[in-house]
Formats: structure tokens, C-alpha cells, sequence
């Protein structure tokens, strides 16, 4: 009799040590887990690129004309190189040409709706002064003006070489582009589209742009 409740005092105290070691161990199971998912969660964005884009315009009086100057600044913010769609393949003849477009948008009805010629390129729309509340949609005719000579401007053309072997427009971490251009415009309320298309292997991931506002008074 002695022995067989030595047996069951033996038992309830061992039962809840084993269920203690048991979660002790789920416990240090998850937080390995945690720290691993962590670990290639920050190696994964060190591997990611990061663009940052910004404008600044500034106006100059030139007689009874006004001249904006555009200046985009790029800058690398990533831990990796960020590399440009490469614009020049091999022609018929053997020598370089100039593709097409960096990139497209299509529409539902599978209709184009957007084409990008340059692999940095800047867009500029003049805002039409009406009564819609919300101005946002950059492809509606009745709240931006399309203004033909600034639909596609090339911010690469000092930049850009018409090589095969070239391998296009790239920057290195922490670095920093300044890319401008000269614009007559009227007086008015515009915006500007900044587009980067980075290379054909990582579309759609570095594929970049921002919206900014300006004034030519």
C-alpha cells in the first residue's frame, strides 16, 4: 500500500515538471523562430532598393517670357546599387538603337494606358482651373492639361550612352543625382512626374515615381 502511493505521489509531481519543460521548450522553439524570421526579414530589404525623389523649380524673368528651371534630385537611400533600364539594344544593322519604351501600363480593356519612353523621365501638366473638388488623376483631360513638349522629357540625355556594352545609368548606395532641365511656361499651377524604371530583370519591383506640385507666378 505504501509503494503504490509512493507511486502516485511520484506521479503528480513529475506530471506538471514534464508539462513545465514541455512549454518551456514551445517557448524557446518560438522565440528561435521569431528571431530567425527577424534575421532574413532585415537580410531580405538589405537586399532591396530604396530610391528617394525630390524637385525643386526655380523662376526666372526673362523679358515677357517666364523660364522655370526643374531640378530632380535621386538619391540612393538602399544598401545596393539601383541600375536603369538599359534603352539601346542591337539593330538590324548592327548598331545601337533606342527601344521603343521602358515600360507600359494597360488598361482593363487591355487598351495602352500609360508608355514610358526614358528610363528617367519627367512629365509635366499643367493643373486646369475648374470646380472639381479632388484633383488626383494625372490621365484625366478635365483636370490636367497635357502640354506636348513636356509629355516624355529624357533627364538621361547628358548621361546616357548609346553602347551595347554600356550598362546604362546606375547609382551606388548613399549616392546622389542632381537632373535638370529648362521649361517656358505660363503662369500657372503645374505638376511634375518624376518616373525611374530600373532594370528589365526587376520590373516590376524598381520601378519608382513621385508626383510634385509647382507654380510659375
Amino acid at each position: 500500500m505504501l509503494c503504490i502511493e509512493c507511486h502516485h505521489l511520484s506521479s503528480s509531481i513529475i506530471a506538471p515538471i514534464i508539462t513545465a519543460i514541455g512549454s518551456l521548450l514551445t517557448g524557446i522553439g518560438a522565440i528561435i523562430l521569431a528571431l530567425w524570421a527577424r534575421k532574413n526579414y532585415f537580410k531580405e530589404r538589405e537586399s532591396k532598393t530604396k530610391l528617394s525623389i525630390g524637385l525643386k523649380n526655380t523662376n526666372y524673368e526673362v523679358g515677357n517670357s517666364t523660364k522655370v528651371y526643374l531640378d530632380v534630385t535621386l538619391k540612393n537611400e538602399g544598401k545596393v546599387d539601383i541600375r536603369t533600364f538599359k534603352r539601346f539594344e542591337k539593330g538590324s544593322d548592327g548598331k545601337p538603337k533606342a527601344v521603343g519604351f521602358t515600360w507600359r501600363d494597360y488598361a482593363v480593356d487591355s487598351t495602352l494606358h500609360d508608355n514610358i519612353e526614358y528610363s528617367i523621365e519627367l512629365q509635366v501638366k499643367r493643373v486646369k482651373q475648374n470646380k472639381i473638388i479632388a484633383l488626383f488623376d494625372w490621365f484625366d483631360p478635365n483636370q490636367y492639361e497635357t502640354i506636348k513638349e513636356t509629355e516624355h522629357i529624357n533627364l538621361l540625355t547628358d548621361l546616357e550612352v548609346q553602347d551595347l556594352k554600356d550598362p546604362g545609368f546606375y547609382m551606388e548606395p548613399n549616392e546622389s543625382y542632381h537632373l535638370g532641365c529648362w521649361l517656358n511656361l505660363d503662369k500657372g499651377l503645374y505638376e511634375a512626374k518624376v518616373i525611374v524604371v530600373g532594370e528589365k530583370k526587376n520590373l516590376p519591383d524598381d520601378f519608382w515615381h513621385r508626383r510634385l506640385p509647382f507654380e510659375v507666378k
